[in-house]
């Protein structure tokens, strides 16, 4: 009986290990950060190697989004990081959109808001919009 007890929990411990979802580690902005400048690049590190498929840059203008064109296309070689060059962004409130398929073929998508400007702005854009972190597309 023990044995069966011993088996089922080491069995429990290892299903959750398998089925782990992958996130997203930190990003370059960070989330919620305040500039002073146009970041140059963004850099987005996630727990384990993926397929990036979506990076959309989005801006806030008067109620409406506006993507940001940044060239990006979707990898077919799965990586840890990603670091891609921006072109010069303005002051406003930005949030970048992205999509990936981790190696257990799980789709994750999130989101990371960051400002470039003063402080007023940040705060307009947390009202404004609820940000959403790594989340499953689908299981």
């Amino acid at each position: 009986m023990k044995l069966i007890r011993y088996t089922l929990c080491l069995l429990a411990i290892l299903n959750g290990t398998v089925f782990a979802h992958t996130a997203l580690k930190e990003s370059v902005p960070a989330e919620g950060s305040l500039l002073n400048a146009s970041p140059g690049h963004i850099q987005l590190s996630f727990t384990e190697e993926v397929r990036l498929l979506r990076l959309d840059v989005v801006t806030a203008l008067e109620s409406a989004e506006k993507k940001v064109d940044i060239g990006f296309a979707p990898e077919s070689a799965a990586n840890a990081e990603y670091s891609l060059p921006l072109p010069a962004l303005s002051q406003g409130n930005y949030r970048v959109d992205w999509s990936v398929i981790g190696a257990d073929g799980h789709a994750v998508q999130g989101s990371v808001a960051f400002s470039i400007g003063t402080e007023g702005n940040m705060h307009e854009h947390q009202e404004g919009h609820a940000v959403t972190h790594d989340s499953h597309a689908s299981h």
